[in-house]
């Protein structure tokens, strides 16, 4: 229990089941590394722990269509958000770069509750659009991603602004309220959302769209850029 950093990149795990694992013989870990290692089944490993009559995919009745479903996200404009996982108390880094990762619904939000959690690593997942994750009567009692403030998203097919839009909410939903931490540093490059412009426009209309922004692609978001770029978009 004395090891805080392990770097299991490219091991052959296929399963976030065995990532679990680790918490149970290392749980004072800080630094996890698990870049290259198959963690599909992020939202699925442990169905079988969940409540009876309980979705792990939804957090929804198990007996409710899945049209019945849409038409409630739908109407209420917020993804349902699925069940978080537990343990890892004492991480603070995790690297999840290129683990088939492919929903932030689904799989990613399953990471709100570490508490200590600040860097989240994850380059080249095709995760393609970032959701808000809370209802509005959740926001005053629950606090995901509470230590988050850096965050890389090189690569992981992001289509559309409003995914950098929702990233304050999805990752914050009080902001504004004086609760919580907030991005202060991403990497963002790569992204379909960005491949019609150029660097300097991707990198004001990034800035523009997160107030909180420190750093930009290890690159410091200045005072006179912050300006510029908010009054420019």
């Amino acid at each position: 229990d004395k090891i805080k950093v392990l770097n299991l990149n490219a091991t052959a795990i296929t399963s976030f089941g065995t990532v679990r694992w680790v918490d149970t013989i290392m749980p004072n870990l800080e630094e996890l590394c698990l870049a290259h290692c198959d963690l599909s089944d992020l939202d699925t490993f442990d169905a079988d722990d969940a409540p009876t009559g309980t979705n792990i995919d939804h957090g929804r009745p198990t007996d409710e269509s899945m049209a019945d479903q849409m038409e409630n996200i739908a109407l209420e404009d917020v993804v349902p958000l699925p069940l978080p996982l537990s343990g890892f108390q004492a991480l603070r880094l995790l690297d999840v770069s290129d683990c088939n990762l492919s929903s932030w619904m689904g799989q990613i939000s399953r990471l709100r509750d570490l508490p200590q959690l600040t860097d989240l690593v994850l380059n080249d997942n095709p995760i393609g659009s970032i959701e808000r994750i809370e209802t509005e009567e959740e926001a005053a009692s629950s606090q995901p991603f509470a230590s988050l403030a850096t965050i890389q998203l090189t690569n992981v097919n992001i289509t559309s602004w409003s995914s950098i839009d929702a990233l304050n909410r999805a990752v914050l939903p009080n902001s504004g309220s004086g609760r919580g931490n907030c991005i202060k540093s991403l990497r963002f490059r790569n992204n379909p959302v960005t491949s019609g412009i150029s660097a300097a426009e991707a990198r004001s209309v990034t800035i523009a769209r997160l107030p909180t922004l420190e750093y930009l692609n290890a690159s410091p978001v200045g005072e006179k850029e912050r300006v510029d770029s908010e009054r420019r978009y």
